[in-house]
């Protein structure tokens, strides 16, 4: 066995982390994700908004991707840049098509369906994006991407026909829920149990998922999701409990504490809108 020695590592001084914005067409999730500090876009979409983001963000490192390999050159770059402090991917809906596409052109083929070799290849598929992703995390630097949203539908039992459900569902890379710390929908308002849109007009992110916190403690929306409210204002590092005291409170218990009370979501964004000057008290009425 071997006697060498090891030094423990010191905690970082910063909480780094990954995350995925959703949400409907100029919500704002290209301008989130610039927010980030001494952020470097990889554009995939190239209809403009990308480098009009950045451009009005005063940020030259604006790079548009048209294949897979692109993406790959990219993230290695900024991996070794000790200018790039957060990477961001614009959009990440894209990354699965271009790694498919790449992946055919590589194995000669025009499905990743092989009979007789286990049927559909994904994993092959996304190794390559995990890879990419893991690059990132090991080089301690923020992972930003954007997702945009489609209508679900869903099989009838005995028929082959789908339906509409209603709902809007992320289109990004299946495997984000698992290997990113947060994932937040930007909405136009708060909707309340009855349908009423609260305070349109503002973009709130809906937590999806918080790595920091358990889901019975975690905030249910952010009033401000950007870097200066995720990080800066702790939106995602303090539990949603009106009872909690910053000195006396211990997070490794809070999800089990007989004393946690949850906020009231509305009138705590009510509180956050009229301390920025932005409060309009109207409900708008369910669209029928």
């Amino acid at each position: 066995m071997s006697s060498r020695s090891i030094k423990w590592t010191d905690f970082p001084t910063k909480k780094v982390f990954s995350i995925e914005y959703s949400g409907e067409p100029s919500y704002g999730k290209t301008h989130c994700a610039m927010t980030y500090p001494n952020a470097a876009l990889c554009d995939t979409v190239g209809e403009g908004k990308g480098w009009i983001v950045s451009e009005k963000f005063g940020n030259p490192m604006y790079f548009l991707a048209k294949e897979f390999d692109d993406i790959r050159r990219f993230v290695e770059y900024c991996v070794r840049n000790p200018k790039v402090d957060t990477i961001v991917i614009d959009s990440g809906s894209d990354l699965r098509d271009m790694a498919e596409t790449e992946w055919l052109r590589e194995k000669g083929r025009k499905s990743v369906f092989i009979p007789g070799q286990g049927g559909f290849q994904w994993a092959e598929v996304y190794e390559k994006i995990d890879k990419l992703i893991q690059e990132v995390k090991k080089a301690g630097k923020y992972l930003v991407v954007t997702s945009r949203l489609k209508d679900e539908w869903i099989s009838q039992k005995g028929s082959d026909e789908s339906v509409m459900t209603g709902k809007r569902i992320r289109t990004g890379y299946k495997k984000f829920p698992f290997g990113l710390t947060v994932l937040l929908e930007l909405t136009n308002g708060l909707t309340d149990a009855d349908g009423k849109v609260h305070f349109e007009g503002h973009v709130f992110g809906r937590v999806v998922k918080n790595g920091f916190l358990c889901k019975r403690v975690a905030k249910p929306f952010v009033f401000d999701p950007t870097y200066q409210g995720l990080h800066d204002d702790k939106e995602l590092f303090v539990p949603w409990c009106g009872a909690y005291d910053e000195k006396s409170c211990d997070l490794r218990t809070c999800a089990r504490c007989r004393n946690f009370k949850p906020k009231d979501v509305f009138e705590e964004a009510k509180k956050y809108l009229k301390d920025i000057g932005t409060l309009q008290e109207i409900a708008v009425e369910p669209k029928k």
